[in-house]
């Protein structure tokens, strides 16, 4: 079983930066803002023969025991105590430049009441850290160790320490688990997504505060994302590992995404990097799940996010959260399903499902639907398939004239899957008008079953075998005589060039009359 390694300190004293660093790429978002991490981010580390799971926690607040405190601040600390219960190795992450607060011996004091082995981290050791070492002695945990995330100073000699705590323990009876370990067989080689070996990801997009976090920790079973009425509470795309009961494919991997705006509200740094974090999510994803809210269905910054999942080829499903507070449902489905029909013909036949979290309605039916998207996007058409469709099309609706001229399309191929892309090749070079390119695209889902999947139809002229013997060019001599392949002797006689005639001055002319 693998180890873990949980990260817990104060805010903005370096616990994203030191994740990084022992990941060796920028996976959680770095800022100066205080606590920019709100939610647990997981994720498998290999340092050297060392392999375990690192988690970045949310920075924990300067005192424990507030009279008042926050609703998100105590749902971030228990999911916290959820995972503390089950690390292998804390690590207490310290600022050095500021020392030993008060807020740290509180933290100090509330992780011995589990009793898990802590090792104290003086972080931002780079400079001149006065007494910080000797206060650190005084929480209980041994001597601290200096380092410097950013630097990527002493990270190594403070793993080198560690290393006996990340041992694996043998179990005699151990199950094989993991994707790349599963034989290929004949059912797998069928399929297209047992074939891909991995979990699916399936990226839960939408505007701020529509129920994306609550979404996943109901799917879940458990309280793992921080929820609450405040806009903007997630920030990372946090990717969650979850199997289905009783499913015995390779499962999925959800990825929770922070809510997304119009382009012209992204004017903080902070704001542009969790943009980025959920686009990299889009395209790494293998099914997109778009939240709306049932009271304001498919508003313009929905829109504009289904697009630009088109753009990217993704598979889409529409989720309607929220149905327990409108209305009128059936005048929703009604408006919702004349939307989709005029504002995003781009993703034609777009499934979706009406949901409540509170209330357990239609949650079952996403993974079931999720699964049916992906083995959409995965099938492939064959060639022979394809043309007598291609064949049947031309023949209800030719080609329109191009420039005086009828284009012919020879034949239609499947390039790739996820997302599918076809390529016609047509017997010039003037492309396909985009009404006619649209016919063909709408045709291929009809026919095929790939509804709600943006597939791509490019076009290209075919080869011909003739286009290598270059005609002569018809302003110069097609037998005039090379100078390379004559003799040496007879190269300094050839000459192409007229004689020209020298120009004489007036004073030159009168000499020669004379």
């Amino acid at each position: 079983m693998t180890k873990t390694l949980l990260i817990i300190g104060r805010p903005n004293v370096g616990k994203s930066s030191l994740f990084n660093c022992l990941l060796g790429a920028k996976k959680a978002i770095v800022h100066n803002r205080r606590g920019v991490t709100r939610d647990l981010r997981m994720c498998d580390v290999q340092w050297g023969e060392l392999r375990f799971t690192v988690i970045d926690t949310a920075g924990l607040e300067e005192s424990l025991d507030q009279a008042h405190p926050d609703a998100e601040d105590v749902r971030a600390r228990v999911i916290i105590e959820h995972a503390l219960r089950r690390a292998d190795q804390v690590l207490l992450i310290i600022d050095a430049q500021k020392g030993v607060t008060t807020g740290d011996t509180e933290i100090a004091g509330w992780l011995r009441r589990f009793g898990r082995p802590t090792q104290v981290v003086l972080n931002k050791a780079e400079g001149k850290i006065g007494d910080s070492a000797t206060e650190a002695f005084r929480l209980g945990f041994g001597a601290p160790a200096l380092i410097s995330a950013t630097h990527n100073m002493g990270v190594a000699e403070m793993m080198s320490q560690l290393a006996p705590n990340f041992k694996p323990e043998r179990a005699k009876n151990t199950e094989v688990t993991a994707a790349e370990d599963i034989p290929l067989d004949e059912a797998a080689v069928s399929d297209p997504l047992l074939a891909l070996r991995r979990p699916l990801r399936l990226a839960i997009l939408g505007r701020p505060n529509v129920g994306k976090s609550s979404i996943i920790n109901h799917l879940l079973g458990f309280d793992r994302q921080v929820t609450g009425n405040i806009a903007g509470l997630t920030r990372d795309a946090i990717e969650i590992p979850w199997r289905k009961p009783q499913d015995s494919s390779l499962g999925w991997n959800l990825v929770d995404t922070a809510g997304l705006k119009s382009h012209g509200q992204y004017r903080d740094s902070l704001d542009r990097a969790t943009a980025r974090e959920t686009w990299n999510a889009i395209i790494h994803a293998d099914v997109v799940t778009l939240v709306v809210e049932a009271t304001a269905p498919l508003t313009r910054d929905d829109l504009a996010i289904a697009k630009d999942c088109a753009t990217q080829g993704r598979p889409m499903i529409l989720l309607v959260n929220k149905t327990d507070l409108c209305p009128d449902p059936q005048a929703m489905a009604h408006e919702l399903g004349f939307t989709i029909t005029e504002s995003l013909a781009q993703i034609r036949h777009l499934p979706y499902l009406c949901i409540s979290v509170p209330h357990d309605k239609g949650l079952s039916g996403i993974a079931e639907l999720a699964e049916v998207q992906a083995s959409r996007a995965a099938q492939r058409v064959g060639t022979g398939q394809l043309n007598r469709w291609l064949e049947d099309m031309l023949s209800h609706h030719p080609m329109p004239l191009i420039k005086g001229r009828r284009m012919r399309i020879k034949y239609i191929t499947q390039t790739t899957i996820l997302p599918p892309e076809f390529l016609l090749f047509t017997s010039h070079k003037a492309p396909i008008p985009e009404a006619y390119l649209r016919y063909l695209r709408n045709g291929l889902i009809d026919s095929f079953g790939f509804d709600g999947i943006p597939i791509r139809l490019n076009h290209r002229r075919s080869d011909n075998p003739y286009d290598a013997e270059k005609p002569a060019p018809q302003h110069k001599s097609k037998h005039r005589a090379n100078s390379k392949l004559l003799p040496k002797k007879t190269q300094r006689c050839v000459s192409y060039r007229k004689p020209t005639k020298k120009i004489l001055s007036l004073k030159q002319r009168a000499k020669r009359d004379k």
